[in-house]
Formats: structure tokens, C-alpha cells, sequence
């Protein structure tokens, strides 16, 4: 996949480059849905290394975000 000079903007062009090597772009494409977001925030190990580490909430928040 080459990108057409002017044809599309770059991250169209790197997600299609993904799309074309099978990469999943979101973790619906794993078979997640609404009803498995509340366990999987409670399975993740939140690191507080950063800034800060996110809560429950949070985690389930970013996870509907990656289903989009």
C-alpha cells in the first residue's frame, strides 16, 4: 500500500496499510463487547508510574473509546 501523493491524509493512509496487513484496529475486532468492558477494567494492572494511574472508571472509559 503506497500512498498517492495528495490522495489521503496520513493516518487514513497508515490505517488502511494496517487494515491491509490484518491488523485489528480496535478491540471490538477481538470480540469485546459493552457487556465484557467492567471485567476487563477490573483484570488490568493500572501502573502508577505516570502522571497518575487511572481508576475503574477510567479504564472502562478507554476501553468503550478503543471499541469505536
Amino acid at each position: 500500500g503506497t500512498c498517492p501523493r495528495g490522495r489521503w491524509s496520513a493516518p487514513r493512509w497508515m490505517e488502511r496499510y494496517m487494515r491491509e496487513l490484518g491488523l485489528v484496529m480496535d478491540i471490538r475486532e477481538l470480540g469485546v463487547t459493552e457487556e465484557m468492558l467492567d471485567g476487563i477494567a477490573a483484570g488490568t494492572i493500572a501502573m502508577d508510574g505516570g502522571y497518575r494511574a487511572p481508576d475503574h472508571g477510567e479504564i472502562v472509559e478507554i476501553l468503550r473509546a478503543s471499541m469505536a
